[in-house]
């Protein structure tokens, strides 16, 4: 008879099978006792939790412990969730929503949001957002509680993909409805969820009036990632996960591309809107994104050596805004040491701009690299107009830097032109508030060479000439945003000015487009040039406070509005 007693072997395979549960359960056991004690001492009501049948509804009592990390700095939640309130009436469902894009066009929108958003802003990937868009479509994708993010981000990437085109399609505005009514549910914690949603609201600050500017939502996207530390390296950052092994390689790279899409937006809020960062640079030592795969962009480089090499730009933005604008720097140096200080500032741009991937020798000439090269080539001659303009380091700038100035907004003026023709130019404030400064520019270079004495002269032909192209610019964005006029009546204001300064009729300009004010003063131009700027020229003036704008000129409401969206606040509405 067949013996029933196991074998050696079957004994040793149950023994090592044990061994393997026992390291299994006993590190479980260690968390649960763990999570008890936790409980227990936030909650101590719970003391006896050992004998609460497993499945039992608890009660607990109302106050809450102590929470290491709050839901949100500053009010976080309530601050932005009230400024986009949400819609009054519950989504119908996917299938007979009247107004929602198929699942296809949904895909299609997401793949070409990828293909231009990854080179700058880049914080979802594609199998994320193709993975969202199948739960949104799905049976109840558009009210179960636990897809709030994905409807966020769903929608929030179709509304920016599509806003560009007509502006009462009634498809863009329930996007952009149905991604609003996510906001309170996806800013709610402290998490990477809530700082890509930031991200996401910063997109549309810059490519809608109203709201919360720019500046305001970059740095509260920037305090809750530094909270988050995903501005560390890797060792620093795991050490905020209680198994540091569970943060795989695509996980750290998202954090990664998360937090410098923040980085790029604190930036670009600092060197336009004259504002000081939220992120210091001797703070941050995360390594810059991994190469990623292309997207489709049309480009022969990938979409990551397009975005380091904007983020390489955005850094010389903030050691240019901190050395030149400071409102510490002084101007008790000598001369010739503060324009070397600029010098240098200008081999590192010409170094930055020489550096693009595009100008590879490999790299073929084609339309999608020509439409590209042309943002790197405005961004230079921003950077010139900065490193050159009126300063806290240079208050009185010498005649060859008025040359520079002539020569970078005269380009800056004929690039835009360039742009707009080729309708490959999407209207964002950034670029109206460029284009704006730039023709200031060229208002101040042009009074510099009538008053200086010896300078060369200026020819009043090519001024006019200039100033009609500054017009017709600034007057692209009048039809789409009525808000943006004030920039108009501003700009007519400052040729006012220029005027009343001019002792030779012969050259002053005629034809002025929009109404000037009735309160001109004949000021110097150079305090309304620091003005018009809203304090670029670190005198501490802002947009707004120049005593010759005229009160009838600004409705009650909008261009407040507008001002308070390009980061400008806290100034007195009566000393306008």
């Amino acid at each position: 008879m067949r013996s029933l007693q196991p074998s050696s072997s079957q004994i040793n395979e149950l023994r090592k099978t044990t061994v393997e549960l026992e390291n299994r359960v006993n590190p479980l056991q260690e968390r649960i006792a763990w999570l008890q004690g936790l409980l227990q001492q936030s909650n101590p009501s719970l003391k006896d939790i050992d004998s609460i049948p497993t499945g039992q509804a608890v009660t607990l009592p109302r106050a809450v412990g102590t929470n290491p990390l709050p839901p949100s700095p500053i009010s976080l939640h309530e601050f932005v969730a009230n400024a986009y309130p949400q819609s009054s009436t519950s989504p119908p469902p996917t299938s007979t929503h009247p107004s929602l894009p198929s699942y296809d066009t949904a895909l299609k929108l997401a793949h070409t949001y990828l293909n231009y958003h990854c080179q700058t802003h880049h914080v979802i990937d594609q199998e994320e957002i193709e993975d969202d868009i199948n739960k949104v479509y799905r049976e109840n994708g558009l009210t179960a509680e636990e897809l709030s993010a994905s409807r966020f981000r769903v929608f929030s990437v179709m509304y920016l993909e599509m806003m560009g085109g007509a502006d009462n399609d009634p498809t863009v505005q329930t996007c952009r409805s149905l991604a609003i009514n996510e906001v309170k549910n996806v800013i709610r914690g402290q998490d990477l969820v809530a700082v890509q949603s930031l991200v996401f609201l910063c997109r549309f600050a810059i490519r809608e009036p109203g709201g919360i500017g720019l500046w305001q939502l970059a740095g509260m996207a920037a305090r809750t990632a530094l909270a988050l530390r995903l501005h560390r390296r890797d060792d620093v950052y795991k050490q905020g996960f209680l198994n540091p092994d569970e943060v795989d390689w695509r996980q750290n790279e998202k954090r990664k591309n998360i937090f410098w899409a923040v980085y790029n937006l604190d930036r670009l809020a600092t060197f336009v809107l004259n504002q000081p960062p939220s992120i210091r640079d001797c703070d941050v030592d995360v390594d810059l994104p991994s190469v990623t795969p292309s997207y489709g962009n049309r480009l022969p480089v990938s979409d990551t050596a397009i975005r380091n090499h904007s983020l390489r730009l955005r850094m010389l933005y903030g050691k240019i805004q901190e050395a030149i604008y400071g409102v510490s720097v002084k101007d008790d140096r000598p001369l010739e040491e503060r324009t070397q200080m600029v010098c240098n500032f200008v081999h590192q741009v010409d170094g930055w701009y020489r550096a693009s991937p595009l100008k590879a020798d490999f790299v073929p000439i084609s339309d999608a690299t020509v439409n590209r090269q042309l943002l790197d080539d405005i961004s230079y001659q921003q950077m010139m107009l900065a490193l050159h303009r009126p300063s806290s380091l240079i208050p009185e700038i010498p005649s060859e830097y008025v040359d520079k100035l002539l020569d970078a907004a005269t380009k800056s003026i004929t690039l835009y032109q360039h742009y707009f023709s080729r309708k490959e130019i999407p209207m964002t404030w950034i670029h109206l508030f460029q284009i704006y400064t730039s023709s200031v520019t060229l208002v101040k270079c042009f009074s510099e060479f009538r008053r200086r004495s010896g300078h060369q002269s200026a020819s009043l032909a090519e001024f006019e000439t200039r100033i009609g192209q500054c017009r017709d610019l600034l007057a692209q964005f009048g039809t789409k945003w009525p808000e943006s006029q004030l920039y108009q009546v501003m700009f007519g204001n400052l040729i006012e000015l220029y005027n009343a300064e001019s002792e030779l009729a012969a050259h002053k300009i005629h034809n002025i487009l929009v109404a000037p004010s009735t309160t001109t003063t004949t000021e110097a131009i150079d305090p309304a040039f620091h003005e018009f700027l809203g304090g670029f020229c670190g005198v501490g003036t802002e947009l707004g406070t120049c005593p010759s704008f005229a009160s009838s000129s600004l409705d009650s409401s909008s261009p407040l509005g507008f001002l308070k969206t390009l980061g400008v606040d806290g100034f007195d509405r009566s000393s306008w």
